[in-house]
């Protein structure tokens, strides 16, 4: 396992908790802990079912990837239904666990050119994709509303015959001078590029 990485093209995904440190100051920590692992139990087995792998877990948070380190076709389709299923999954979950303590995760989804593969120094390495499709999904992610599946102009470019999506007010993201176009997700096809 050298440290060196590739170019590819992927698409990633973050899912952020909304909210979570106040929902963390009313519980206990092991509560706390067994609440957010159903949760991201939940994302966690969309993602896989998908074909994506997951590359991260940031507390409250997680990090998955589509066409790296394998090769996925239509990988931003698939990274799209898995998340806007994961939303899905969610909420019933929350109706069939009426007791169950609330949380929600904005998801935020982009495609693009990055570097993969192992990163690090030569005593702790792991695998990892950097640049700038990877900021843009974690800054989008972090502005979408609980419950929401929010997506970058290149995912829609690859999705659009799949999916449902409502173009959002362009969006000021931290670290990029320009405006970002980003789009809701709002349905997913069931006749069209089943994957």
């Amino acid at each position: 396992m050298q440290l060196h990485g590739q170019e590819h093209e992927v698409t990633v995904a973050f899912a952020d908790v909304r909210g979570f440190t106040s929902i963390a100051e009313k519980m206990p920590p092991d509560e706390l802990v067994r609440v957010l692992n159903l949760y991201l139990s939940v994302i966690i087995d969309a993602v896989l079912q998908h074909d994506g792998m997951i590359n991260k877990f940031g507390g409250d948070s997680v990090m998955a990837v589509w066409n790296v380190p394998v090769a996925s076709e239509g990988h931003a389709l698939l990274a799209t239904k898995a998340m806007f299923r994961a939303q899905q999954a969610m909420k019933d979950l929350q109706e069939r666990e009426m007791a169950l303590p609330r949380m929600e995760f904005g998801i935020g989804i982009n495609t693009g050119r990055v570097v993969a593969g192992n990163m690090g120094s030569e005593a702790r390495r792991e695998y990892s994709v950097v640049g700038d499709a990877v900021n843009t999904a974690a800054r989008l992610a972090g502005l979408t509303p609980g419950g929401k599946v929010w997506i970058g102009a290149d995912t829609l470019a690859q999705v659009k015959e799949g999916i449902t999506a409502r173009p959002l007010e362009p969006l000021s993201l931290k670290g990029k001078q320009e405006l970002v176009q980003a789009y809701e997700v709002v349905a997913i096809s069931t006749e069209r590029n089943r994957l």
